[in-house]
């Protein structure tokens, strides 16, 4: 019974994963097909833009480089607060480090100065 059970489990999942890799390639398909008839779309939409008028094709054409152009200035900048921001806050980290090691080095010495003395005092009080 058990086992009857696992096999049709199994048989369920085989057939659930065929079903999966056959949905991805239709998926795939289809977005091939869609990114070909937006491509064919754009084509024939600046074709269209330069018959009947090949001036405002043109302008059309520019408006949509400059748009381009500003968006990846935008995001160049934006590329740019974002790397200087975490150098900022890096910087920021190393002064915290810093500190932190100045610390411990000063209490390194402090307790090293007390061991000295300690020790000093010991040997006075033994040979005494």
């Amino acid at each position: 019974m058990d086992t009857e059970l696992l096999l049709d489990r199994r048989d369920e999942q085989v057939g659930l994963k065929r079903e999966v890799c056959l949905l991805q390639e239709e998926l795939a398909e289809s977005r091939a097909e869609r990114e070909e008839l937006e491509s064919r779309n754009r084509a024939l939409n600046d074709r269209l833009c330069q018959s009947v008028c090949p001036s405002v094709g043109l302008s059309l054409h520019v408006e949509a480089e400059q748009r381009e152009w500003r968006r990846r200035v935008r995001e160049g900048r934006e590329r740019e607060a974002r790397q200087s921001l975490l150098i900022h806050r890096l910087q920021n980290k190393v002064v915290e480090y810093r500190e932190r090691c100045q610390r411990l080095e000063l209490q390194l010495q402090d307790e090293n100065t007390q061991l000295i003395n300690t020790e000093v005092t010991d040997t006075t009080h033994t040979t005494h």
